[in-house]
């Protein structure tokens, strides 16, 4: 069974939030080079306030390599 390992995230909202495109930028920048057990990385969205208008968690995550299906 694989592990997911989660290696940043940020709360965001796509109606209200200003600064958006800066947290999900920096999200997925703080992890570019980040040491993982695979080089996939994944954007899992969760958290969800509400519906599509409400704030909302993204992580950026991976997987160890004891599962292929998985990464």
């Amino acid at each position: 069974m694989s592990k997911i390992y989660v290696l940043d995230s940020c709360v965001t909202n796509n109606f209200k939030d200003k600064l958006l495109l800066e947290k999900i930028t920096n999200a997925w920048g703080s992890v570019a080079n980040a040491k993982s057990p695979t080089s996939i990385k994944y954007g899992v969205y969760h958290n969800y306030e509400s519906d599509y208008k409400g704030d909302y968690t993204l992580s950026i995550a991976t997987c160890d390599e004891t599962d292929s299906s998985m990464c």
